[in-house]
């Protein structure tokens, strides 16, 4: 091959190299691109925000049979933004034992605590603590076919305040629908009185039984046992 023809040739090697690069390069970023776009649109119209009750069963824990309620229980639970309480879980009235209007609280302390599923319900429970030794157990009943809370009532208490002191504790049926709550607590009062009995106190004690048997749209309750007595403790 002479020197012109070995030229020639070289030209024409380096024009086809250099069309080949740029259709590579071209092919190689407009998948890419379009790729993005896809994924983006995807994740934007298939990802919508979770249910307030997805987050409660996320972060809450699965219910045991038996639970040791306590005012300590805090240090474990995953704690609850105060405005997630305000948004879904305030505005209701307790239906036992006594009827109470759930309120936003800005010195409470909200905790996701536990649930358990059912077919078309769940119930659902948080602890609320005033950090002034007062804590409660709230159990929710929510309806899955309607996405609507029906009932609320006051499980359990914890109180450890001055010479007050309560505890519960709880246990559940088998199938999770029936609750006996054990209520134990006294009370310590000074006697103020000039004669023999003002270095006493007295001191009230109460044991009670309660019994809640939960249903999808309604809560039963009960108490069937109650003990009390009052006594005076002089100190020596």
């Amino acid at each position: 091959m002479n020197p012109i023809t070995r030229l020639l040739f070289f030209l024409y090697c380096t024009i086809i190299f250099d069309i080949a690069s740029s259709c590579t390069e071209k092919q190689s970023i407009a998948p890419s691109s379009e790729t993005q776009d896809v994924e983006l649109d995807s994740f934007a119209d298939t990802v919508l925000p979770p249910s307030f009750i997805d987050t409660i069963k996320k972060y809450a824990f699965v219910r045991g049979k038996y639970v040791q309620f306590s005012w300590r229980s805090g240090e474990k639970l995953n704690r609850m933004r105060p405005d997630f309480f305000n948004q879904y879980l305030s505005g209701f009235t307790t239906t036992y034992p006594d009827k109470w209007l759930l309120e936003p609280n800005s010195f409470a302390n909200y905790f996701f605590y536990d649930f358990q599923e059912f077919k078309t319900w769940i119930l659902f429970s948080i602890l609320v603590d005033n950090e002034s030794g007062f804590t409660e157990l709230y159990q929710y009943t929510y309806s899955k076919s309607t996405g609507e809370i029906t009932t609320v009532s006051r499980i359990g208490v914890e109180e450890v305040d001055g010479g007050a002191v309560r505890k519960d504790v709880l246990t559940y049926s088998q199938s999770g629908q029936k609750l006996t709550v054990r209520s134990q607590s006294y009370y310590d009062e000074d006697i103020f009185e000039d004669n023999s009995y003002s270095d006493c106190y007295s001191r009230s004690f109460d044991s009670i039984v309660s019994h809640f048997h939960f249903y999808p749209d309604r809560t039963e309750f009960s108490v069937d046992t109650v003990f009390s007595k009052l006594d005076t403790i002089c100190r020596q």
